[in-house]
């Protein structure tokens, strides 16, 4: 959406008055105008810059990002089929027809063009959660995947998975050609417990450097000197905890923490989880639950 075309016809003329979009304390969106003469009809036509379908196949979209450029990275969950450009990354050898896979499309500005599109999985689903696109126009995706054939580059080394859900967050090159790293997240190798771990939320800092979050069980790997409050189970569920972990643009760990327990405190049906993650200026990581 572009900035809103306000104005009033008056006696065979079109004025233009001054206005704009503005955003309303309870985040709905209203308008606000200079002046106007209330004699005559105000009209308030907001000017669409483009929109379109993805695809048929593309059950969710349920993450966006843009550039410097003003290019739109979108990524959700689709079945095989969906487009995949000439070119593009291919990460998806095993997957079948009755699997979720995730997909990354990046269009330009205007929208007049598909810039790439891919798709994303294994021999089992693969759900993507979140996108954040660096400087240099990386798309990195965090979400979770039962496949045990994800596609990976330089990645963290982690518990097998032994039927559990594991997270995941790859990093994908400005023409979508290859993967500048891609990592499960899970238990760590040496864990004596095989847990559900779950990547809900990603961001990136002004060094490229990814920052993703989300719920793990025991053993999930802490690196040296990193926050660890691991919560363990009590002997009747599984306790979820929340980590955060910080990867640079090759996919180096720079550190891995856990935050704490993710379940509730005073009852209820499951874990909190972490649902969103920014970053500020100095590298400073804001989880929210």
């Amino acid at each position: 959406m572009d900035a809103p075309s306000i104005y009033q016809n008056e006696d065979g003329r079109r004025c233009r008055r001054n206005g704009a979009f503005r955003v309303l304390p309870n985040g709905d969106i209203g308008f606000m105008v200079e002046s106007y003469d209330p004699r005559f009809d105000l009209v308030i036509d907001p000017v669409l810059i483009f929109s379109t379908y993805l695809s048929p196949l593309g059950s969710d979209g349920n993450g966006i990002g843009t550039d410097a450029a003003g290019n739109s990275y979108v990524t959700g969950y689709a079945t095989l089929g969906y487009p995949v450009t000439t070119g593009a990354f291919s990460g998806c050898a095993t997957c079948t027809t009755n699997n979720v896979v995730t997909f990354v499309s990046k269009l330009s500005a205007d929208g007049s063009k598909l810039i790439y599109s891919t798709v994303l999985g294994g021999n089992n689903f693969a759900q993507p959660t979140g996108i954040a696109v660096d400087t240099n126009g990386d798309a990195i995706v965090s979400g979770w995947t039962s496949a045990t054939d994800f596609p990976t580059k330089s990645g963290q080394s982690i518990l097998p998975q032994n039927n559990n859900n594991v997270g995941f967050l790859f990093s994908l090159a400005p023409d979508g050609a290859s993967l500048n790293y891609g990592t499960l997240l899970g238990p760590s190798p040496t864990s004596p417990v095989a847990s559900m771990t779950y990547a809900t939320a990603v961001a990136v800092d002004g060094s490229g450097n990814a920052y993703v979050t989300g719920e793990t069980g025991e053993g999930f790997f802490v690196s040296s000197g990193a926050l660890n409050q691991e919560v363990k189970s009590n002997g009747s569920y599984n306790s979820f905890n929340v980590y955060l972990v910080k990867f640079d643009p090759t996919g180096t760990l720079l550190y891995s923490a856990v935050l704490g327990t993710a379940d509730p405190q005073n009852g209820g049906g499951g874990p909190i989880g972490a649902s969103a993650i920014a970053v500020d200026t100095t590298g400073n990581a804001y989880v929210t639950l």
